[in-house]
């Protein structure tokens, strides 16, 4: 990769530029469509008792202002008009042509589930696609993401194509949104994107269609790790991996030395009769 360390990249900053110039040509259309779009990702839960870290909301507006530029609608000057297409009509901000690309980019790459199967921590890392058996590993460069990006990562995000131009060598970027996913919130966003897919190829929808539910349901499923409850983790024995089942129950004791002396009896029993609490091991 060969890139000039004093030389701005041509799409550098797009999204900036696109989100600013909608914001303050806009203000109110963006807000409604910002505001709309949060419900559309979190229906059930109200805007105002999210309960973010700086960091968390710094991420959520990142990844929902990239949504609104790549799938969103705005009313703007009388009418709905589709963000992408406004962005990069004749009404729309000034943009480099390296900055317009990425911008159509945006519309045209899909958000998918990848796997992180490398990292090269301040560069980039190597992902693959986590529903498509016939998929290449894709190296792509990230600088930030790959600082806590770890191998067997499940994330969302769309992948970038930046052509060779004035010394730069042709590569791959992540677009800057990323919706990763912690292993414990894996299953569940494997489970709903299995089903959206397999709803969608029953129901025969068209291919953007598909694109568009799936998508859908990974940022749903990405913001659902901060409200909706952990799921609880499988628990193995260490010694032979089979499953554990802990059970709590309750009992009118009415002879404890009897009940003492008969659990003392059993090797796989400790406990405490202090406590009354009592474990099967």
């Amino acid at each position: 990769m060969n890139i000039h360390p004093l030389r701005p990249l041509d799409h550098e900053d797009a999204a900036r530029v696109a989100i600013s110039w909608l914001a303050e040509r806009h203000r109110k259309g963006w807000r409604s469509a910002f505001e709309a779009l949060l419900d559309l990702w979190r229906p059930e839960g109200p805007r105002d008792g999210w309960q973010l870290d700086e960091d968390g909301m710094t991420m959520v507006s990142i990844n929902a202002g990239e949504w609104l530029i790549a799938r969103g609608e705005i009313h703007a000057r009388g009418g709905l008009r589709e963000i992408n297409a406004y962005l990069l009509g004749r009404e729309g901000p000034f943009l480099t042509p390296g900055q317009r690309d990425w911008i159509a980019q945006l519309r045209a790459r899909p958000l998918r589930l990848y796997r992180v199967t490398d990292v090269q921590p301040g560069a980039g890392m190597t992902l693959i696609d986590e529903f498509d058996p016939q998929a290449q590993p894709q190296p792509v460069r990230e600088i930030s993401g790959s600082r806590s990006a770890k191998p067997g990562m499940l994330m969302g995000a769309r992948i970038m194509e930046v052509a060779t131009g004035a010394g730069i060598d042709g590569h791959r970027e992540l677009s800057g949104a990323i919706y990763p996913f912690s292993k414990l919130a894996e299953a569940a966003v494997l489970a709903r994107a299995r089903q959206v897919l397999a709803g969608s190829a029953e129901l025969k929808l068209h291919v953007d269609n598909q694109r568009d539910l799936l998508e859908l349901a990974i940022a749903r499923a990405w913001l659902d790790q901060w409200f909706a409850p952990a799921p609880l983790p499988q628990i193995q024995d260490a010694s032979t991996g089979d499953p554990l089942l802990l059970v709590t129950d309750h009992y009118r004791v009415l002879d404890a030395a009897a009940l003492a002396a008969s659990l003392a009896s059993q090797p796989d029993v400790s406990g405490d009769t202090q406590q009354c609490a009592f474990r099967r091991t």
